[in-house]
């Protein structure tokens, strides 16, 4: 299979940018802060679009879904949802986040292992409907469960009222990996579009996402802050996306970084925003550490890429359990 370099590059910058909407940043203003989280929206859909397709090059490679092709992810996938809830259990207490019910087993004991739970819910829903023959119903429940989202976490406002976005944004993985697919079993025509429109593109999706957000502020009431999944945002991902696969770069050692502690770098940056958090408690009385928390996300993503990088050469078998790599 092609090495996609360049995709991996990414998947390093799309993790950094996850770690903007997770930290404070001091002193900083609401409005900033709520515009730093918007620029960060499109990576979570990246990673998603990702998984679809290289899921799309199996499934063009064994016409179908064999169960045999995505067992070693599910087991990688289930395997860290089940490590990182145990793992996270401790921080829960710690912040009095400890809570657990039934939607656990899909979600992990942390905010932010849906995404986990979701992509496990993504590979075994579209193994399924090539299991039953039904693979070409996917396109429209994909188009039908991307228009909820978008409703039920912002654009309900436009009728007045508040939906619980928690499903919709745990189905995301259905139409997002479906993009991918499409990528994938599309990629002669995708390399026929322009680089240079490409990264218009990406602009204009920021700018679209920003002007919805402003209209949602300004005639709703909706705060700036809330908005995790807009049109632009989907824009700007597609965009990165396929800028990602187009250009192809040679192996570093930044795309090696990328392909290999991405996901622990999603998984576990928690841990150490906390442990920023606890020392800025200390030093709030002195102004100028105040100030220095806008760069929060910089200092939180340079130590977990350290702390992975040094777990994975001095505690290995401890890295890969955290890993899901049994």
């Amino acid at each position: 299979m092609i090495r996609y370099n360049f995709v991996d590059f990414f998947r390093l910058v799309a993790a950094f940018f996850i770690l903007l909407v997770h930290t404070k940043y001091g002193d900083l203003s609401a409005e900033h802060v709520s515009y730093l989280r918007l620029s960060a929206r499109w990576a979570v859909p990246f990673f998603f679009i990702c998984s679809g397709f290289f899921l799309g090059k199996k499934i063009q490679k064994n016409k179908g879904i064999p169960l045999f092709t995505i067992e070693n992810n599910l087991k990688k996938l289930i395997s860290i949802l089940i490590v990182a809830s145990i793992v996270y259990m401790p921080i829960n207490i710690i912040l009095h986040y400890f809570y657990f019910d039934i939607s656990n087993i899909l979600t992990g004991t942390f905010i932010h292992l849906w995404f986990v739970g979701s992509l496990i819910f993504g590979y075994i829903f579209f193994w399924y409907m090539h299991k039953i023959n039904k693979a070409n119903f996917v396109p429209i429940i994909a188009i039908l469960i991307i228009f909820g989202a978008l409703f039920f976490d912002s654009y309900d406002n436009l009728i007045k009222i508040s939906l619980n976005y928690e499903l919709p944004r745990f189905l995301l993985c259905i139409p997002l990996m479906q993009l991918g697919i499409f990528f994938s079993k599309n990629e002669k025509l995708t390399r026929k579009i322009n680089i240079s429109l490409l990264v218009l593109t990406v602009f204009l999706g920021f700018t679209i996402q920003y002007f919805e957000a402003y209209i949602f502020n300004v005639n709703f009431g909706y705060s700036l802050f809330n908005h995790e999944l807009l049109i632009g945002t989907i824009i700007v991902a597609i965009s990165v996306f396929l800028i990602a696969i187009k250009i192809r770069i040679k192996d570093n050692s930044i795309s090696r970084l990328g392909l290999k502690y991405s996901l622990w770098i999603y998984l576990y940056h928690p841990f150490i925003y906390v442990l920023i958090d606890k020392v800025n408690q200390y030093l709030l009385s002195i102004e100028v550490f105040n100030k220095i928390q806008v760069i929060n996300p910089i200092i939180c993503f340079i130590l977990t890429l350290t702390f992975a990088v040094l777990l994975n050469k001095y505690l290995e078998k401890f890295y890969k359990l955290t890993n899901g790599e049994f």
